[in-house]
């Protein structure tokens, strides 16, 4: 399963960085609302999914399934195979606001859901400027922490985005890393 995380997350970094769109609406504002870099973050997410399972279907906000669906269980992406009724393959939420309590909502809602990964893209300020946001992933993984407590059967990873972050200078490599809220003891992840 970490395989697949860290490919789901090469292409994930890869995606955003040939979309000059994406790089023009990296910021948002104080409020932490950003319609159009949510949408093309999903669309990167989305994408990405269907090019590490390209034999899966693919449901995002903005990028419907053949079936013209496009949020199952309001999750922001569900990568799903529609030949059977298995869960589904990945499940994404993207998350702008640092709010710990829709941070924990969040990691609370993929967590209830079977999946064989589940991700959380999040956002933390290293430079302090915003004090109600997580100001390191340790901050925002010790947010997640008493969900991820009850759910310790599951895993859970987070991209966690810089959202200072300089996008012209580092990339998107520079700007997203991998954590883990809590992993599975066995040796299958």
């Amino acid at each position: 399963m970490r395989e697949l995380m860290h490919k789901y997350f090469a292409k994930v970094v890869d995606a955003p960085t040939k979309s000059t769109r994406a790089q023009s609406l990296w910021r948002g504002d104080q409020r932490w609302t950003n319609p159009a870099w949510t949408f093309e973050m999903t669309r990167a997410l989305a994408s990405a999914a269907n090019d590490l399972l390209p034999d899966k279907r693919i449901a995002a906000k903005g990028v419907g399934d053949s079936y013209g669906r496009h949020e199952y269980l309001t999750l922001d992406v569900t990568t799903y195979d529609d030949t059977s009724w298995k869960w589904p393959a990945i499940i994404v939420e993207h998350e702008n606001s640092p709010s710990a309590e829709k941070l924990r909502y969040c990691a609370w809602k993929l967590l209830s859901v079977r999946a064989d990964m589940r991700v959380l893209v999040a956002y933390v300020d290293s430079t302090r400027r915003y004090s109600w946001c997580p100001s390191s992933p340790e901050a925002l993984l010790s947010i997640l922490a008493p969900v991820a407590a009850d759910h310790r059967d599951q895993a859970l990873t987070v991209f966690v985005g810089e959202w200072c972050g300089d996008l012209e200078r580092s990339g998107w490599r520079g700007i997203f890393e991998v954590h883990h809220a809590n992993v599975r003891s066995s040796a299958s992840q």
